[in-house]
């Protein structure tokens, strides 16, 4: 445990994710300063405008710090807070919005865990895949770029080759041996080696009310051997049966079918290319995370 990293200020906590561009960053920098507004280590009169609304949460009797730990998966798993208390014990959490469900994007994982590789038939589908998408933006939003042609979510383009995909990737899932499956499985779940989570539980942070909606502690409760099996569906993996299904997977391109259409540069300069990015960080969601993990609310502390 590294204490020299523990961050009890407004300013520490908002400059620990400079660069940090990802998605979620709002969300967790939101909770961070939620707890240390509830220790009393802030006040609201400290926080930057974007922050101002944000509620006091108050999860642990005798605060310590909070350290970022969002981008150090070596530490605390794949949480994305940790937070010390003077019970000398650094709770991991992982951080996400809430949706109203108890959901969650637990990981993102990449084609070649499934077991597919940049071959030549993968290769030759991408072409297919590229040529149908550019086909279908010329004769539907305009022969030349526009932001038209910014992601489309009917694409069959994208629908080719992500379908393929999905049921290449299943058949190959399905084909290795059962402890590699299992392994994997473990791995999405971000479970050591007893099958214990490597994080305490999750905090759902609600972007409309500026709180934290609910903070849960999580055990496992199921039994892996039964999801070791997958099938498809359109441009899913699915990690168990059609009627029993743990996690599902996302099979996608990471930055669209079509590259070389930055936002931020003119039309008249984009040049459109084919992705080569349709192996990485795909999705793997769980739909119910209470069918997966016992969930034992942290209660506000007074």
């Amino acid at each position: 445990m590294n204490t020299a990293k523990m961050i009890t200020s407004v300013a520490g906590w908002i400059n620990s994710y400079a660069g940090n561009n990802n998605t979620g960053t709002i969300y967790e920098i939101s909770v961070g300063l939620s707890i240390l507004l509830g220790a009393g280590f802030a006040t609201p009169d400290e926080l930057p405008d974007e922050y101002k609304d944000i509620k006091p949460y108050k999860a642990y009797n005798g605060l310590i710090g909070i350290i970022n730990v969002t981008q150090l998966d070596s530490v605390g798993g794949t949480g994305d807070i940790g937070i010390l208390s003077n019970d000398n014990i650094l709770r991991y959490y992982s951080i996400t919005k809430w949706t109203r469900k108890i959901s969650k994007c637990i990981c993102n994982p990449t084609g070649k865990k499934y077991g597919l590789e940049r071959k030549d038939a993968l290769v030759l589908r991408n072409e297919h895949a590229f040529n149908m998408a550019l086909d279908y933006r010329k004769e539907n939003y305009g022969q030349d770029p526009n932001k038209k042609w910014k992601r489309r979510p009917k694409c069959p383009g994208a629908k080719f080759m992500c379908e393929y995909m999905a049921s290449e990737g299943s058949i190959s899932f399905n084909s290795l041996d059962i402890e590699t499956r299992k392994q994997f499985l473990i791995e999405l779940l971000d479970l050591n080696p007893n099958l214990t989570p490597n994080t305490e539980g999750i905090v759902y942070w609600n972007h409309r009310t500026k709180q934290i909606e609910k903070m849960f502690k999580w055990k496992l409760i199921i039994d892996l051997e039964k999801y070791l099996d997958t099938y498809s569906d359109g441009i899913y993996i699915y990690h168990g049966t059609k009627t029993d299904y743990l996690l599902k997977t996302q099979c996608k391109y990471n930055n669209g079918i079509i590259e070389g259409m930055p936002s931020k540069v003119p039309e008249e300069e984009w040049k459109p290319r084919k992705s080569t990015s349709y192996l990485s960080s795909w999705n793997c969601v769980a739909n119910k995370l209470d069918k997966i993990f016992e969930l034992t609310e942290v209660k506000l502390t007074e």
